[in-house]
């Protein structure tokens, strides 16, 4: 009963962690009904159509700048037909021939005015155009100008190498820019006469940059669409935002354009570019940054979200709405239940509607009613059970008492039967030990026998070593005195010699003193004495020679006296070792003949042991055999004492296993009797 409650307690605290979790439920599954569509669906759309704006802005873009590339070619061909028009022209020609021809002639300056006016009606007032004029072989430039032009055409263009390759292309047109602070483009090419095939100079336009910006004002491109005009060397020719004229495309961005194809488009820096080409060369890049396309598009994605937000409100409102039709009947249930759960059953749930709850309801009022009858039933079959219980508890202890008092009689007997024989198998091994040691005693008597007689024969011959060793000592210590008395004559030898070297070593200096003097007579004498002088020379040599070898035996014989010296003091150690060493002999002698004395008494007491011993081990033999009798005896007997023992305490388990169980089943009744009157009925 009480395993039955823990299993209703355990149910119940499941229903209401159940039941806690369902406002949760409700609220999430609300809002996921009303937000979740509303987010996917305008999340794709936001990726649609902003991926649909970037592809249609890219490709405007492209046809746009196709457009302006081909404004920016017909705007730079319109000034290229006007150089033509300077070529083709035959008037112009005859003149640049005659003012050639006669270059300082007020004729010559006559027709050189009458060109300039040719040139100026080309040029037709174009206020784009600053400068229009040719600048002929000889240096001199004709034509119209302004001082800045003037400055770049005499001391730069004229002496640089671009001038040289100009004239040896006839049929190229030169872009050139970054002159005059980057304010003016340069057209140049050279002036040929095409009839008469003559040289007639370079011709040179330069053009302001101002002029493409009433270029791409016509053109009302949007306030966020940077555009720049970059020619061959990557240099910028224009730029439509005023500010900066480097800040709107980076250098790699250049790089990148000029590595790709004639046209085309890529994201860079969250900025979409867009390049095209001219057919001078120049590249036309456009800048549009990706915020500015997708602004509206993000406007919309905000509304999406706010519409979501107000929608999980609107879900959240109805939701609690709902959670308070669901969630107070199943509070009353819980309450009631709770009751039910303290033992209470005489509570009844009163709710009539016909849904799940009330469905709910009957079925738990069902049950409390099924729980009463079964709960009476088992009161009435535990009281009966308590009683027969009681009586089979006191026979089982009567049972158990009897059986423990036969146990401790049998087991004192088994434990005097296991003792006697533990004690004879304890013997047995004792005398068998007993018996190991005589062997043994035995063998190790024999081992003793013979190894005497061994260290009587080894004492012998020792005593005949010790003897010869003595001799020979002996004779050592003479050799050592003989050595000793030589010793002392080499020494007294190498003094002698000492004396001569010191005569020697005064002869030699007298001698090298004499050589001196007999140098410096030469010296006196002068010619006359130059043979004697050689002769002293020599007897000098010899002296020094001889001084030399003085000093080496000298020496040597140091080195004789102190190996010497050292040679007395390792004799005299010597000699004491040798005394030593005969008095060591002596009394290894002596110890020797003691060494083979007792080694003779040795064997005679162990030829007495071994006679005892023998009788010992006749004996031995009988007494091992008595013992395992009694062994066997005593084994057999505490075997039968054990089977006796062991089935009295089978049954004495028994018992007692009966006693627990119907102390066990006693006290199952009594808390099921416990459990019951904890209920309510």
């Amino acid at each position: 009963m009480e395993k039955f409650m823990r299993l209703l307690n355990k149910r119940e605290k499941t229903r209401f962690k159940i039941s806690a979790t369902i406002k949760a439920k409700l609220m999430v599954t609300f809002l996921a009904i009303a937000i979740l569509p509303i987010l996917i669906v305008g999340s794709f759309s936001y990726i649609v159509a902003e991926n649909a704006v970037e592809k249609k802005v890219a490709n405007f873009s492209e046809q746009l700048l196709s457009q302006i590339s081909m404004n920016v070619t017909s705007f730079s061909n319109e000034y290229v037909n006007k150089t033509t028009l300077v070529i083709t022209n035959s008037s112009l020609a005859d003149l640049m021939k005659d003012i050639s021809k006669n270059s300082y002639s007020y004729e010559s300056i006559q027709k050189s005015k009458e060109a300039e006016g040719i040139l100026k009606s080309i040029v037709n007032s174009d206020k784009n155009i600053s400068t229009f004029c040719i600048l002929q072989q000889d240096g001199k430039i004709l034509g119209i100008m302004d001082s800045h032009s003037q400055n770049y055409i005499k001391n730069k263009l004229k002496n640089s190498q671009l001038y040289n390759e100009i004239r040896k292309n006839e049929d190229k047109i030169y872009w050139i820019t970054g002159v005059n602070d980057n304010t003016e483009i340069f057209l140049i090419r050279e002036y040929r006469d095409t009839i008469r095939k003559s040289d007639n100079g370079i011709l040179i336009m330069s053009i302001k940059v101002n002029a493409f910006k009433d270029l791409f004002e016509k053109m009302n491109l949007n306030e966020n669409n940077y555009v720049q005009i970059v020619d061959e060397n990557k240099n910028i020719i224009f730029n439509t935002d005023d500010k900066d004229a480097n800040s709107s495309i980076l250098s790699n961005i250049i790089e990148d354009v000029y590595k790709k194809d004639w046209y085309g488009n890529f994201i860079e820096d969250n900025n979409l570019i867009t390049f095209s080409s001219c057919n001078n060369g120049w590249k036309i890049i456009s800048e549009v940054p990706m915020n500015s396309l997708i602004n509206d598009i993000r406007l919309s994605g905000f509304f999406t979200l706010i519409i979501g937000v107000i929608c999980g409100i609107i879900a959240i409102v109805i939701g609690l709405y709902i959670e308070r039709g669901i969630i107070k009947p199943l509070n009353s249930i819980m309450k009631l239940m709770k009751k039910a759960e303290d033992g209470d059953l005489t509570v009844i749930l009163d709710y009539k509607k016909l849904d799940e709850i009330g469905n709910l309801s009957s079925s738990f009022n069902i049950m409390i009613q099924k729980i009463k009858g079964l709960i009476g039933e088992v009161s009435l079959v535990s009281n009966k059970v308590l009683k027969n219980v009681e009586e089979v508890a006191e026979i089982s202890m009567e049972s158990a008492e009897a059986t423990k008092q036969i146990s401790m009689a049998i087991g004192e007997i088994a434990t005097g039967s296991t003792e006697q024989a533990k004690s004879s198998s304890e013997a047995i091994d004792q005398i068998r030990i007993l018996a190991q040691k005589i062997d043994t005693v035995m063998e190790n008597t024999r081992r003793v026998k013979d190894i005497s007689n061994e260290t009587k024969e080894i004492g012998n011959s020792s005593i005949v070593v010790v003897r010869e060793l003595n001799e020979r000592t002996r004779q050592s210590v003479s050799m050592v005195q003989e050595i000793n008395e030589d010793i002392y004559d080499l020494n007294n030898n190498s003094k002698e010699i000492e004396k001569i070297i010191e005569v020697i070593k005064s002869i030699s200096e007298q001698t090298s003193l004499l050589s001196l003097n007999a140098s410096i007579e030469a010296a006196r004498v002068g010619e006359v004495g130059k043979g004697f002088a050689v002769v002293a020379n020599e007897i000098k040599k010899l002296s020094d020679q001889s001084k030399e070898a003085t000093m080496m035996i000298a020496n040597i014989i140091n080195n004789i006296q102190n190996k010497t010296k050292n040679t007395v003091n390792l004799v005299k150690q010597a000699n004491k070792i040798f005394n030593e060493q005969e008095k060591s002999v002596r009394n290894t002698d002596y110890a020797f003949r003691n060494i083979v004395e007792s080694t003779e008494n040795i064997s005679l007491q162990v030829e007495n042991v071994t006679l005892v011993m023998n009788d010992i081990y006749s004996f031995k033999e009988k007494t091992i055999e008595t013992v395992e009798n009694i062994s066997v005896l005593a084994e057999e007997s505490s075997a039968a004492t054990q089977e006796v023992l062991a089935s009295v305490e089978e049954e004495n388990l028994s018992v007692q296993e009966l006693a627990s169980l119907s102390s066990e089943l006693h006290e199952a009744v009594q808390n099921l009797n416990k459990s019951i009157n904890m209920f309510k009925m």
